[in-house]
């Protein structure tokens, strides 16, 4: 019974997660196992509230509370997250790091895994936005190989 209660938020958690991550193949529990595995990955405030939901059990009502965000600005929130976390294109990024400049790396992370724009990935790592977009076509592109 316990096993039940500790999991009954994740359940409520809508199923498209397969649908718009390419996870169709996976059963449910294995793409929160994936999810929840990946969650370590994160940095700041979405690793805080993402652990809230899926290792604590808080509800959403709370950790809005508690974020001082509406309800529904957290469930945005936290699709996004969702959504770039089963992407995988980070996770490939790291599996072939050998391929990739320490800089090529650092932008797949903020692009990929913490969703920054390009943009602001100039601003925040002092490059030109044209360098950025050009690092992060090179990126892409290796990642398809």
């Amino acid at each position: 019974m316990a096993e039940t209660s500790e999991l009954a938020p994740v359940e409520k958690l809508p199923r498209q997660i397969a649908a718009d991550t390419g996870f169709g193949g996976c059963d449910y529990r294995e793409r929160l196992d994936l999810l929840r595995s990946r969650i370590q990955l994160l940095t700041g405030k979405d690793r805080i509230v993402m652990s809230m939901y899926f290792e604590n059990g808080i509800s959403f009502s709370e950790i809005a509370a508690l974020c001082g965000m509406s309800e529904g600005r957290l469930a945005r929130r936290m699709h996004a997250v969702t959504k770039r976390l089963m992407d995988g294109r980070y996770i490939a990024c790291i599996r072939n790091r050998h391929r990739f400049t320490l800089l090529e790396l650092g932008l797949a992370r903020d692009n990929f895994l913490l969703g920054l724009s390009y943009r602001r990935i100039a601003v925040k790592r002092n490059l030109s936005f044209y360098r950025v977009r050009k690092t992060m076509t090179r990126v892409k592109r290796m990642i398809r190989e």
